[in-house]
């Protein structure tokens, strides 16, 4: 799937996002938690539908692969109606 991320990153939040025209994949990190902090991620379908990670992740395009992994399934199931 590999698409284009933005990267929307605020002073408090480091955050990447990726645009599907159903879905939105997000990895954020607090800053204040300092550079060895986790990434959350998670997966928005366009009905609000939220679809976190079992787990965080260390790296981000670790965490990144997981996203574009889970849009590419949720993007699946949408076509497989």
């Amino acid at each position: 799937m590999s698409g284009k991320w933005n990267d929307i990153s605020t002073a408090e939040m480091e955050r990447y996002e990726l645009l599907a025209p159903t879905t939105r994949g997000v990895v954020v990190r607090q800053r204040d938690a300092g550079p060895n902090a986790p990434f959350s991620v998670y997966v928005e379908e366009s009905n609000g539908t939220k679809h976190h990670a079992d787990r965080p992740f260390g790296d981000v395009n670790e965490a990144k692969i997981w996203t574009e992994n889970e849009m590419a399934g949720t993007l699946g199931k949408q076509t497989d109606v």
